[in-house]
């Protein structure tokens, strides 16, 4: 009489979960010293790897569009001069904060700062020779301002638009906290400086060319709707000269994170201790099947 199998035993998988359960608890009693070892020894040598890399830290500040430079400038009824207010830029509020933005992040702006404060050697310290203050490197290959920005811009620097809040987030990341501290300050600084700048220049040609068109007419009318420009002009450059936050300012001053943003030990610690299990499983799996 032949004997019917049950189909659990007829297939491991019968009961598959179990099976499968039942054979990585005995794989862990046999080789648990193999595992842990690897574990504990990939763990300690990520753990001093974390030591080789040089600590970095991330200043950061909270920022807000000054209302000198969002708003009060344009005179109540400014939309109606037509061409004249377009000409004196008086319809074009919505794009103040993108060039903010844009300035403070922009290559001319970063190049400046690093010229101005000889950034370089510290940017680019293993090429540069401090003993005797000259390059290591070959004439060629010498970092130069541009070099510098596209560190900052692509790792050095972050700028993050809420658009909801209208907030901007700015962050440098450096090895040094105070220099990251400095930069962000030195940075935001110098973009209300260069918007400032550019906001008095361009309200001085504004107001000359108002002049001379006040000259051509002799109507009333329109007399007076330049009369009402130039106020506004003379006004943003009172607000520009009077205002050292011009574009940006505080709602949380620059101040360095209490901890480092990298080496992360932990991180290390996780990476090691899976690349030692991943290790054993391959070393157990090759002696399953010798």
């Amino acid at each position: 009489m032949q004997n019917k199998s049950h189909p659990a035993d007829a297939v491991p998988g019968g009961n598959l979960g179990c099976w499968n359960l039942n054979i990585v608890l005995s794989l862990l009693r046999q080789y648990w010293v193999l595992l842990a070892g690897s574990v504990i020894g990939s763990t300690g040598i990520a753990i001093g790897c974390s030591y080789l890399f040089d600590p970095l830290y991330r200043a950061q500040a909270l920022l807000i569009m000054s209302d000198d430079l969002i708003g009060g400038a344009q005179p109540t009824g400014a939309s109606s001069f037509g061409g004249l207010a377009s000409l004196v830029g008086l319809n074009s509020a919505d794009g103040r904060q993108p060039l903010a933005i844009a300035t403070l992040e922009s290559r001319s702006l970063t190049e400046a700062y690093i010229a101005k404060h000889n950034l370089l050697p510290v940017l680019f310290a293993e090429k540069w020779d401090a003993r005797n203050s000259k390059w290591k490197t070959s004439a060629e290959r010498i970092p130069t301002p541009y070099d510098g920005f596209l560190l900052f811009d692509r790792k050095l620097r972050g700028v993050l638009e809420e658009k909801k809040t209208g907030l901007i987030r700015v962050s440098v990341d450096w090895k040094d906290k105070d220099h990251a501290l400095k930069w962000l300050e030195g940075f935001v600084e110098d973009t209300n400086a260069v918007l400032r700048n550019s906001t008095i220049a361009k309200s001085a040609t504004n107001v000359k060319y108002l002049n001379a068109e006040l000259e051509k007419t002799s109507v009333i009318e329109v007399r007076s709707a330049i009369y009402k420009l130039m106020e506004a002009e003379i006004k943003k450059t009172m607000l520009a000269k009077g205002s050292k936050d011009y574009a940006f300012r505080y709602v949380d001053p620059p101040a360095v994170l209490p901890r480092k943003i990298w080496p992360s030990r932990l991180r290390f610690a996780l990476w090691g201790a899976i690349f030692g299990a991943t290790m054993a499983g391959f070393v157990i799996s090759v002696r399953r099947g010798a």
